[in-house]
C-alpha cells in the first residue's frame, strides 16, 4: 500500500478537534509511506505535511484537500480508487452517522496522535468555566465562518461536545449568532410580522370547517382583549390549517392525528408536573418510528401567564429560538410538525431553499393570508 493505515478511537468517532501547533523536529516520520518517491513527491510536498508547516495558525487539513490528494493519487496510479484513500463524513437519510474513513484519514489521525504525544500539537483550551457569556459571544462571532465550515464534517453531538458553552442555559444565544450570520436581516422577523399574520390566521381559523378545531376553539378560555394571548393560541392551532405529513418510516409509516399535529409543533401543557411525562411520550413515539427527536418549544400554563421552555420565558421568543436552532445546526424540522415550521420559514422569515419539502397546504395558506389581507 502507498499509505500506511492505523485504526484509532479518534478515527471511529470521525471527530477533529482544534489544535495549536508548536515547532518540532523535521525528522518526524512522514504521513506518507512512499513506494514511488519521485511520483508521490509530484503530488505531495513532504515539508507541507509536517505539522509546523501544515497547521499554520491552528488550522487543519481540509476535507477538500483530502479529496484532492486522493484524486491525484488516482491520476498517477490509475488502478487505485480515490475512495480507498479518503471518504468524508456523511449523514444517511435516516440520520445515521458514517464517519470519515480511508487510508489518508486513518494515517492523519494516527500521525496527529504521535505529534500530540511528542508535544508538537497542544490542545487549545477554548472556554474556561468562569468565562462570561459576553466574552464567549465575542469569540463566537470572530470564529463563525470557520466553525460553520468545520461543522459540515461533524455531528450535532460532537459539535456540542467540542463547544461546552452550547450546553449552558444561555447557549441558545450562540446559535442565534450563527443564524444571524447565515441569514442576515432575518433576526427579528417573527416579532415584527407575527402580530399581523396571526390576526389574519385567526380569521381563517374561525372560518375553517373542522369539527375538532371548532370544539377546541369553543373550549378555549382567553381574554379577547389580550392580543398576546390570541397570538399564542393561533400558534397552537396553526398545524390544523395545514396537511398532516406522511412520515415514511420502518416497519410502517406514520400519519399523525390532528391532536398529534398540535402537540408536535408547540407542546402546550397545563401543569408543570406533566412535563416529563409528555416529553417521554414524545420520545417513545419517535423511537417507535425511528425518527430523530428534535427540540420544540414547550408552553406551560394559561395564555398570557405561561412559561416557555427553550431556556427562555417568552412564547414567541421560544418559537424564534427553536427555528434558529434548526437552521444554525442544519437540523431537520420535527417530522410531525414539518408543514408548520415550513410555513413560518416561508411566510415569516422569507427563507427559500432548493431543499424545501413540498407541502401544497403551506402555499395555499400563504395565499389565504394574502387574500384576507386584501380585504382589510
Amino acid at each position: 500500500a502507498i499509505i500506511s493505515s492505523e485504526n484509532t478511537n479518534e478515527l471511529a468517532s470521525g471527530s477533529t478537534d482544534t489544535d495549536t501547533v508548536s515547532n518540532g523536529n523535521s525528522s518526524i516520520q512522514s504521513i506518507v509511506d512512499l513506494e514511488d518517491t519521485q511520483s508521490i513527491q509530484s503530488i505531495i510536498d513532504l515539508d507541507d505535511i509536517h505539522p509546523q508547516n501544515y497547521y499554520p495558525q491552528k488550522q487543519q487539513i481540509s476535507t477538500e484537500r483530502f479529496k484532492r490528494l486522493a484524486q491525484e493519487i488516482n491520476n498517477i496510479f490509475i488502478h487505485e480508487d480515490p475512495s480507498i484513500y479518503y471518504l468524508p463524513y456523511t449523514r444517511g437519510v435516516n440520520g445515521k452517522v458514517v464517519a470519515a474513513r480511508g487510508k489518508f484519514w486513518s494515517t492523519y489521525v494516527h500521525q496527529r496522535k504521535i505529534y500530540r504525544e511528542a508535544g508538537l500539537i497542544k490542545k487549545q483550551i477554548t472556554v474556561e468555566p468562569s468565562t462570561s457569556m459576553g466574552k464567549i459571544s465575542q469569540h463566537w462571532r470572530k470564529t463563525t465562518k470557520l466553525r460553520l465550515q468545520l461543522f459540515k464534517d461533524e455531528t450535532i453531538a460532537d459539535y456540542f461536545k467540542k463547544y461546552p458553552a452550547l450546553r449552558l442555559q444561555t447557549g441558545y444565544i450562540l446559535l442565534d449568532i450563527d443564524f444571524n450570520y447565515l441569514f442576515k436581516d432575518k433576526q427579528n422577523l417573527l416579532f415584527t410580522k407575527w402580530p399581523m399574520v396571526s390576526e389574519l390566521l385567526f380569521k381563517i381559523l374561525l372560518k375553517k370547517k373542522d369539527s375538532l378545531l371548532k370544539d377546541c376553539l369553543s373550549q378555549e378560555k382567553y381574554d379577547t382583549r389580550n392580543e398576546d394571548a390570541k397570538e399564542v393560541m393561533v400558534l397552537k392551532y396553526l398545524p390544523l390549517l395545514l396537511q398532516s405529513p406522511l412520515i415514511k418510516a420502518k416497519p410502517k409509516h406514520w400519519k399523525p392525528s390532528k391532536r398529534e399535529l398540535i402537540d408536535g409543533f408547540v407542546l402546550f401543557i397545563h401543569d408543570i408536573s406533566d412535563l416529563n411525562k409528555k416529553i417521554e411520550q414524545r420520545q417513545t413515539k419517535r423511537e417507535q418510528f425511528r425518527i430523530p427527536v428534535q427540540p420544540i418549544p414547550i408552553v406551560v400554563g394559561p395564555y398570557g401567564h405561561c412559561q416557555c421552555f427553550v431556556s427562555v420565558d417568552d412564547v414567541l421568543y421560544g418559537v424564534d429560538v427553536c427555528f434558529k436552532i434548526y437552521h444554525a445546526l442544519n437540523a431537520k424540522y420535527p417530522a410531525d410538525a414539518e408543514p408548520s415550521w415550513l410555513f413560518l420559514q416561508k411566510a415569516i422569515y422569507k427563507i427559500f431553499t432548493s431543499q424545501d419539502p413540498k407541502f401544497s397546504s403551506v402555499d395555499i395558506l400563504i395565499a389565504d393570508i394574502k387574500a384576507e389581507q386584501q380585504k382589510t
